[in-house]
């Protein structure tokens, strides 16, 4: 099961709780609905906020892996210029 599923998953269970839960308090209609809307927009953006930050962390993730590529790759390249020069 991949992570954004279960995040999906995860997120969807939580708006369909709070939405239960809202329905089945004792308020009037329109305090409900707006109570509603709120909730979800609240759940929206902490999810949004996850996300995103797991987007962060990935991206740093590349960037250090691709830095350390790059140094891995210059390594080599002077090994081999090195290594070339002691053989003529």
């Amino acid at each position: 099961m991949k992570t954004g599923d279960v995040l999906l998953g995860f997120a969807i269970g939580a708006v369909a709780g709070l939405v239960t839960g809202i329905l089945v308090a004792p308020d009037k209609g329109t305090e409900t609905r707006k109570m509603i809307k709120t909730k979800v927009k609240d759940v929206t953006q902490n999810f949004m906020d996850d996300v995103e930050d797991r987007i962060d962390r990935v991206e740093e993730k590349v960037r250090s892996m691709k830095k350390k590529a790059q140094q891995s790759a210059e390594e080599v390249k002077a090994d081999l210029k090195e290594k070339a020069a002691g053989a003529v």
